[in-house]
């Protein structure tokens, strides 16, 4: 751990092992942290003398409430220390075993990754993701090479370090976690610049931990991505802060999934120097908030299968994806969830809006032009709408209209043509 920082207990923190394979039940502070040396806190009260032996449940070790908290300025390998018998619910340990923890300074960190034995705390980091694989179904993770395992922690499946063994980054997108994020993930992990957990069946996030990470001005969090977690609470009403690392993970999916290396335009795309600067990125405009309100890269060479991630931009506001003739997919029904979103283009693409008749009366009232997936596969359809009572030209097998006559008929087609060319005369001159 970092000094002036304090310290959550997870049970990986314990090692707790039992020949019957029963399971933790508690922890049972015996002595404490010598004086000057820190507290121990369980939910935010100090552990006192006189409360010795002090039992603490499992739930307690879940929900992060064993905290210790080191002396301002307190640093230094083996600092503090305490001791500690554990319980399968039947019966203590009958040895007490020495919790250490070793203090980092703040300005000069090992030169090293981080290390753990089996009863010293360093930076807590190897905690955090056990408590990360526990909490979401670990075992059954589509890749989970290298975890809970001694193997260095670059071994380790997602999990990138940087020259000083830190974790800075974490892409586990799409390998089958389920449960909520541990908050040991957001108070251990201090370098974290990246966290792609999205596409999994995560439930819940730890907002509180998340917000105040990103509302000191050290923070080094940059990219935060949770999308295509049906279900995920938590999210809805996040700080301008927090939602700049959404928007930022939002764009770097597009951007390396949507052929960004070989847009036509590209400027000032995924800069690291001032990573929020979304104002400046081609196609890009922001609101008061510095969250992206526009995305305008019509025309622009954009290919692929269209991310999901865009449905995360919950401060977008138009969305012009016309001409693009490479890239293809299905809008993400996550799209209807953006409060502001007023205008969708996507002709001119092999994108298509799904069928999904929620997303048809969303799409029904705002200024969309596209064509709808069945009209894609059945080309005896096409939809053009605008704005909220729209346009709609059809054929009549969609309508339930019979024709008159052939001439009627001929008269509809032709309208229909006419109209669908000059709105797409209209948006080739709004790029222009």
């Amino acid at each position: 751990m970092d000094e002036d920082t304090g310290y959550m207990f997870a049970v990986a923190s314990f090692n707790y092992l039992d020949s019957d394979d029963d399971a933790l039940s508690s922890v049972k502070i015996v002595t404490l942290p010598g004086s000057g040396k820190g507290t121990l806190k369980l939910d935010a009260t100090a552990i006192v003398s006189e409360d010795l032996p002090k039992t603490v449940t499992k739930d307690d070790l879940d929900n992060n409430k064993l905290e210790y908290s080191p002396p301002s300025n307190g640093n230094g390998t083996g600092y503090a220390s305490f001791t500690f018998k554990v319980n399968d619910d039947t019966v203590d340990s009958t040895l007490a075993y020495t919790m250490t923890i070793d203090i980092n300074q703040v300005n000069a960190p090992a030169n090293a990754a981080p290390t753990a034995s089996d009863n010293t705390v360093t930076t807590g980091e190897v905690e955090a993701l056990v408590a990360l694989y526990e909490t979401t179904s670990g075992e059954n993770w589509e890749d989970n090479a290298n975890w809970k395992t001694k193997e260095p922690l670059y071994t380790w499946y997602g999990v990138t370090l940087d020259a000083e063994g830190w974790v800075t980054g974490l892409d586990l997108g799409g390998n089958g976690l389920r449960g909520e994020i541990p908050p040991a993930v957001v108070v251990n992990l201090q370098r974290l610049r990246s966290l792609y957990l999205n596409d999994n069946r995560l439930t819940a996030v730890p907002l509180a931990q998340f917000e105040a990470l990103v509302s000191t001005p050290d923070s080094v969090l940059e990219e935060l991505a949770l999308w295509g977690n049906q279900g995920l609470m938590g999210m809805e009403n996040i700080s301008p802060e927090l939602g700049r690392r959404v928007d930022r993970a939002a764009l770097r999916a597009l951007y390396d999934n949507n052929g960004g290396p070989g847009w036509g335009k590209k400027e000032n795309w995924l800069d690291e120097a001032d990573p929020f600067s979304f104002s400046v990125w081609y196609g890009v405009m922001t609101n008061d908030n510095g969250r992206v309100s526009e995305l305008d890269l019509a025309g622009n060479g954009v290919t692929g299968e269209l991310t999901n991630g865009l449905e995360e931009l919950s401060g977008l506001e138009r969305l012009d994806l016309y001409g693009n003739a490479g890239l293809s997919g299905v809008l993400p029904l996550g799209l209807m969830e953006l409060p502001e979103l007023r205008m969708v283009d996507i002709v001119d693409t092999g994108v298509c809006a799904p069928e999904d008749a929620t997303f048809q009366r969303w799409l029904a009232g705002i200024n969309f032009h596209g064509e709808i997936c069945a009209e894609v596969a059945d080309k005896d359809s096409s939809l053009e709408q605008s704005g909220g009572g729209g346009c709609a030209v059809t054929s009549t097998s969609n309508t339930g209209y019979t024709p008159h006559s052939t001439a009627f008929d001929l008269l509809l087609v032709v309208s229909a043509m006419l109209l669908l060319a000059l709105r797409r005369n209209n948006s080739r001159q709004r790029k222009t």
